[in-house]
């Protein structure tokens, strides 16, 4: 599993270079997504949601601690890692989207849900008229 996993999102590229920072000295593979396109630009920052520190999905057990250790409010003592195996482990079940990074397939369960519930609607209204 080498999916990509969005950790933290800040405002300015800076701000998520010290994270990385951390993150790199203790030997863990971070990335940061938009830190180009804010960097140029900073007004994008709120459209684009930021600039995301990610790391690979098998890091996030390592990666708990040290966001504590930095202050960063983590739920019920790794709530967020317990919902991210869970989807990664109901998505690898699906083989059309299992090849897609974890943010992706958020997005194209998101967008299945919104077709299957159209449709039911559709179905209704056809129903009753």
């Amino acid at each position: 599993m080498n999916d990509w996993v969005t950790i933290a999102t800040f405002t300015y590229p800076h701000e998520a270079a010290l994270l990385k920072g951390r993150l790199e000295s203790d030997g863990i593979s971070s990335n940061l997504k938009d830190e180009h396109t804010i960097g140029a630009n900073p007004l994008y920052s709120p459209a684009l949601g930021g600039v995301k520190v990610q790391v690979h999905e098998n890091d996030i057990k390592i990666v708990i601690p040290i966001l504590r250790e930095l202050g960063y409010e983590i739920n019920d003592e790794g709530y967020y890692a317990t919902q991210v195996e869970k989807m990664i482990r109901f998505t690898h079940r699906i083989p059309i989207i299992n090849k897609y990074p974890l943010e992706k397939r958020y997005g194209i369960l998101l967008v299945f849900a919104a077709l299957i519930l159209a449709v039911i609607v559709s179905l209704v209204r056809w129903a009753v008229a």
